[in-house]
């Protein structure tokens, strides 16, 4: 299956349709549910309307949306990257970048040196 990646400043081209519709399956979790869909540039794609990427994308800290494209070419949201998430794993690898052979030995002898 192919995937469609939507990041950065693309983002902000998504817009919320009002066009909500009932899935057309019986599996579990798709049964009784129904979805909306956003549109992209020329593109729609529809997402679980009890997914968090509604109230995300709403407050502005949608980074990075991964969209699976089936066979037929329709869109659906696989996935989606919260600004709050990336800022957190980034903090996470820029401290993890810092510990060097020397920070550590500093720690060894005096880890309230580390502290800020």
């Amino acid at each position: 299956m192919e995937t469609k990646i939507i990041a950065g400043e693309d983002v902000n081209l998504i817009r919320k349709t009002i066009i909500v519709r009932k899935y057309n399956s019986e599996k579990e979790g798709f049964k009784d549910k129904t979805y909306r869909l956003y549109s992209f540039m020329d593109k729609a794609f529809a997402v679980h309307e009890e997914d968090e990427f509604h109230e995300d994308l709403k407050k502005g800290d949608v980074q990075k949306v991964v969209l699976s494209v089936n066979d037929e070419g329709q869109l659906s949201l696989t996935n989606h990257v919260t600004w709050t998430r990336a800022n957190a794993q980034r903090t996470a690898q820029v401290k993890f970048d810092s510990i060097t052979v020397e920070n550590f030995k500093v720690m060894q002898e005096n880890p309230a040196d580390l502290i800020a």
